[in-house]
């Protein structure tokens, strides 16, 4: 079945040996990507300076507006680990989600979104961005967006926009990913809840809901942006309201997988159940997947007064609403259970995209593989800014035009990279490529995901063609940046003692 397509079976067909195999007679380029470190930053300091005109151009005094059309509002809502076929709008059979599923009725659904990341720093940066980490920099779950790029609010702000963001996980705020909070007149980043079984502030759902309402209700002006971030459905997989957990309760187990788990000494890992998620004695992982799913129904019934809101205020027929997520979930993908950042499986890195508002075609279904660097572009065209100038900054492009039913064509690479095991990929197509410094002899490794969509099976040595003609351009790609796969830390923050405890009890620092 092809990606974007995924009902719940009753059984899930996870790979159990989780293992990548070297192709015979061939290693991996993976060393090169250290050698064109000149030819690489002076690309990137040309691609920087150029960004850095387009910021004068759109901040400079007594320049052109760059809106050039009616002043449409903007609503950005980020799910953290938000699965795809989680949602009934993308085919899943639980219905969890009838708000997200109301709002995809009223717009367009992209079915087959890729992040660049499976983790929340590094996803936001190129959702912020246009552009993949090789430009911003921002490889993991900590850095700094470098001062020449523009990000999505400071566009908007320079258009006469208001801006306003409410976040509800640490790895947002700006002591941890400096400059994700530029072009923002306000910036929530308020985490009055700690997390079970680690010391982790956070905002929970009903909170953060709270915060958004409160700043649509204090006589916002239009034109406005809002990014409203949710940590839900992220683990530990707590549900506050025990009714959505009882709807849920029947879950699929993996092909083969025991009814207990042991408990991984870490957070990360293959065949076991990471040490933050546990919750009590349980350790059948068909309970956590229950309780996942329940926590996509806590976070759907959260969001329903947020576009309730904009309805009672006479706004929805001039706001754009856009949902996405930065990441999936492994919930039993290749052995890996309730995770994410340790790889770059479809499964983590297919995340949801749904545009509704004015102008939008109502009950649009898009399938081109895309990826989330796209979302930027995307939103700018919908709101009729101008953002030729940003050509140079943005890896992504518009999808606009298949908004407007011109026929769908996917983006020639798209790429992912995981700081974790220092993995990339490269999909063309129907080929998806990984290479990845935990495979044997650095080999890489071909899959076909039309045949193959959970990407069980290495077939490099079936077409060799293949495999070296996108191993060559994904070489290329990582060697624009050298540093990120060398722990370039030049843009990584600079954190207080206090911030690096609870960053290392997450398990983003080493």
């Amino acid at each position: 079945m092809a990606p974007g397509k995924a009902t719940v079976p009753s059984v899930m067909r996870c790979n159990r040996a989780g293992r990548y195999h070297r192709s015979a007679g061939r290693t991996s380029h993976i060393a090169r990507a250290g050698d064109s470190l000149g030819r690489g930053m002076t690309r990137r300091a040309f691609l920087l300076g150029s960004a850095g005109i387009a910021a004068g151009f759109l901040l400079g005094c007594g320049r052109r507006s760059p809106v050039v059309g009616n002043r449409r509002n903007l609503i950005l809502i980020v799910s953290d680990t938000l699965r795809a076929d989680h949602l009934g709008c993308y085919r899943s059979s639980l219905r969890l989600s009838p708000c997200i599923d109301a709002l995809a009725e009223r717009g367009t659904v992209f079915e087959n979104v890729l992040s660049c990341a499976p983790l929340t720093a590094a996803s936001h940066a190129s959702l912020m961005t246009g552009c993949y980490q090789t430009r911003h920099g921002v490889a993991g779950n900590s850095g700094a967006i470098p001062k020449e790029l523009m990000t999505l609010a400071q566009v908007c702000r320079a258009a006469g926009y208001e801006t306003a963001a409410v976040v509800s996980n640490p790895v947002l705020s700006r002591r941890n990913l400096s400059g994700i909070e530029r072009g923002f007149d306000a910036y929530d980043a308020t985490f009055p809840a700690v997390e079970r079984n680690r010391d982790s502030l956070y905002r929970d759902a009903a909170d953060t809901t709270a915060a958004a309402l409160e700043w649509l209700r204090s006589g916002v002006r239009s034109p406005f942006f809002l990014w409203l971030h949710y940590q839900e459905p992220h683990g530990p997989y707590e549900v506050p309201d025990r009714s959505l957990l009882e709807r849920v309760t029947e879950q699929p187990r993996c092909e083969g997988e025991p009814a207990a788990l042991p408990v991984l000494r870490g957070n990360f890992g293959r065949e076991g159940i990471p040490a933050y998620q546990v919750l009590g004695g349980e350790r059948d992982p068909a309970h956590y997947r229950a309780r996942y799913a329940a926590r996509t129904a806590y976070v759907d019934q959260h969001i329903c007064p947020v576009l309730e809101e904009v309805r009672r205020l006479g706004m929805e027929d001039d706001t754009v609403v856009a949902l996405t997520s930065d990441h999936g979930e492994l919930l039993g993908e290749h052995g890996y259970y309730f995770q994410h950042g340790i790889t770059v499986l479809q499964a983590v890195l297919q995340v949801p995209l749904i545009l509704a508002g004015p102008g939008l075609s109502a009950g649009l279904r898009a399938g081109a593989r895309v990826s989330n660097t796209s979302i930027m572009p995307t939103l700018l065209s919908l709101l009729d800014l101008d953002t030729e100038e940003l050509a140079d900054q943005m890896h992504g492009r518009s999808l606009v035009p298949v908004l407007q039913g011109a026929a769908e064509s996917e983006e020639d690479y798209i790429y992912a990279m995981c700081e974790q095991t220092h993995e990339w990929s490269l999909l063309a197509g129907r080929h998806k490529f990984t290479l990845s410094e935990s495979l044997a002899g650095n080999a890489g490794r071909l899959v076909d995901l039309e045949e193959d969509p959970g990407e069980e099976h290495d077939r490099s040595d079936r077409d060799p063609d293949a495999a070296a003609r996108l191993e060559d351009a994904l070489v290329r790609f990582m060697s624009a940046a050298p540093g990120l796969l060398h722990g370039d830390d030049r843009h990584r923050p600079r954190l207080t003692d206090e911030e690096r405890r609870r960053f290392r009890a997450l398990g983003y620092l080493d």
